[in-house]
């Protein structure tokens, strides 16, 4: 067992700080990834040379530190092998020092401490969610040993083309570490004429799906199809004092006060529609013990849908109406169980869903006619501050909403004679909650994860030794990652521990329950899938090490893991690894084909 760690972090912040603060604060606060070394330290400075100021990036501080951290553990486990001393394999040493429960059992907690102004302030947040790691490590295991073995295969049948693979865990916490940035504001507003919905909120939108993910959350929360909602333009008009998008908050910071915002119209929508649908019982010459009755009683329910004589009793609760011709919107709120979200029949032909639109908005549109006649609110304001896992407030100790959990393996070949490299394989395995949208978050974790490998395979940069200056300093020279970039096979899946269980093949919920709103639980739902996918392309780093190993191994009758590995890793670079120089094009190497 590994018994302690001590790392150290210098920045290169260049002509001036910057953010080179935040970057290092936040390299120091995840270094521990997903161990828990007992005896832990991190010691993170910024310093300040002749170099262009450095800036923020996606991910940044982590990936590099990830990087460290993990090239830390591959030396213990390689000097533990190398001695004889275990046979252990390098990912069941990495498994072996998860986060575990204490010994008094709590559950583990982050060990780092950090100086501030005011003094020393111990950041042990609790990790809530530990169990989540080795679950989904050991999901990705039994894919990853069966591409080992084809890459042992494949580096004894193959002289000048060797491939590695590695696996990496990964465990990310999500916030911005200042306490004050965590909050963010939401405006709902519903239009009487026809009944469409109107999203304004504080995050902006980049690419990341941010306006579906509002459009999806509203949508459920008002119990209303989506094209019923749109999102309107990003300005301060709307939603002041909007926060900055980014540290992967952007879903955190805007999506619960959008669903505040709904859950308030909804509550003005739903005590209107009660009231309403009592006044007409009340009416009834046929109403009887009915008044109030039919809420808690599914015969009584029936009942009260006959008196309002349009919905009449379905068989088995297999259909939301007997008639094409019923048009009472009011009966049929009191069928589907208080709700105006109709479900999607089983195998829908085209017109019972164009039936099924049309009473839809029909319904709809009835109930926000008649809240605005009665004057009633159809604007509300929703606002976010989230609080750190566990519902505890953000402070020096608890500083992260959640945490992503991930493991990530990668299959690498490289060519000794030229010294390029290929993505033969990648498969992520990716806790994102219960995702808004997996189809957003999927494109997610992949363009976060090739971006990354920009930053392992082609991201060169340099700067002038008299001046300082940025030689890379255009598109020309700066190389970032194209299509042969991208794994030749990708594979992407999505966990979703800690969120709610899926409904099984055979739907047998009731058409009230299928009725009912989705419930949305503010940022628990779902997790961000913005910056923790760049610092898994970390593994094709470790697989090409593997590989460069395999090759020193046949060729140069070495087998060292630990030989000189620059990152990006451009040919030179790797004929550097696996010859020593950075030409294997000489004599003192003795190449035959």
């Amino acid at each position: 067992m590994i018994v302690a760690m001590d790392l150290v972090l210098d920045g290169d912040a260049g002509a001036s700080q910057s953010v080179s603060g935040p970057v290092l604060e936040l390299a120091a606060f995840v270094s521990d990834n997903a161990y828990g070394i007992k005896n832990f330290l991190c010691r993170a400075t910024p310093y300040l040379t002749n170099k262009l100021t450095g800036t923020a990036f996606r991910s940044f501080g982590v990936v590099q530190t990830i990087q460290l951290t993990e090239t830390a553990i591959q030396h213990a486990w390689d000097a533990v092998h190398q001695t004889g001393l275990s046979d252990i394999s390098a990912p069941a040493f990495r498994r072996k020092h998860f986060s575990d429960r204490m010994s008094d059992g709590n559950i583990p907690r982050a060990p780092l401490q950090y100086k501030s102004k005011i003094g020393w302030k111990n950041y042990g947040q609790g990790l809530r969610e530990y169990k989540n790691m080795p679950k989904i490590w050991d999901a990705i295991m039994t894919k990853y040993e069966k591409v080992e073995e084809e890459c042992d295969k494949w580096n004894k049948d193959n002289k000048w083309r060797k491939r590695g693979v590695a696996v990496l865990p990964l465990r990310y916490g999500i916030s911005f570490t200042f306490v004050e940035g965590n909050q963010g504001n939401a405006r709902v507003a519903i239009y009487s004429g026809d009944g469409s919905v109107l999203v304004d909120h504080s995050g902006i939108e980049m690419g990341q799906g941010l306006i579906s993910r509002a459009m999806v959350a509203c949508a459920a929360e008002l119990g209303v199809p989506m094209h019923f909602v749109r999102v309107g333009s990003f300005n301060t008009y709307s939603t002041p004092n909007a926060p900055g998008t980014g540290a992967s908050t952007g879903t955190a910071l805007s999506i619960p006060g959008v669903v505040q915002a709904a859950q308030k119209l909804r509550a003005t929508l739903t005590k209107l529609v009660d009231k309403e649908v009592d006044k007409m019982l009340k009416s009834s010459k046929d109403s009887g013990v009915l008044i109030h009755a039919w809420r808690n009683d599914p015969d009584e329910r029936t009942n009260a849908v006959n008196i309002l004589n349009t919905v009449g009793k379905t068989s088995n609760g297999e259909h939301w109406e007997t008639s094409a011709d019923a048009k009472n919107p009011w009966a049929l709120y009191t069928f589907l169980g208080d709700s105006w979200r109709i479900p999607v029949l089983k195998d829908e032909e085209i017109d019972e869903a164009q039936r099924r639109n049309a009473r839809q908005n029909d319904m709809w549109t009835t109930f926000v006619s008649s809240a605005y006649s009665q004057r009633k609110s159809l604007i509300k304001l929703g606002y976010s501050t989230p609080n750190a896992d566990g519902n505890s407030d953000l402070s020096a100790v608890d500083i992260f909403y959640y945490f992503n959990y991930a493991a990530t393996f990668s299959c690498v070949e490289v060519d000794c004679i030229t010294g390029e490299i290929s993505v033969i394989r990648t498969d992520i395995h990716y806790d994102c909650g219960l995702s808004h949208n997996p189809a957003i978050d999927i494109g997610q974790v992949e363009g976060g994860f090739v971006q990354g490998l920009g930053n392992m395979l082609t991201e060169s940069v340099t700067y002038d030794e008299t001046t300082g200056a940025l030689v890379e300093n255009s598109i020309m020279t700066y190389a970032i990652p194209d299509h042969r970039s991208i794994p030749q096979e990708f594979n992407v899946i999505l966990t979703w521990e800690g969120g709610s269980k899926a409904i099984s093949a055979e739907d047998s919920r009731t058409i009230q329950e299928k009725a009912a709103k989705v419930q949305v639980d503010k940022i628990s739902r779902s997790k961000s899938t913005g910056e923790p996918p760049l610092v898994l392309a970390s593994t094709v780093l470790f697989a090409a090490r593997n590989a460069v190993r395999a090759a020193r191994r046949d060729h140069l009758g070495q087998n060292d893991w630990l030989v000189n590995f620059q990152a990006p890793l451009l040919p030179p670079n790797m004929l550097e690894a696996i010859w020593g120089d950075k030409t294997c094009l000489d004599s003192r190497h003795n190449i035959e084909p």
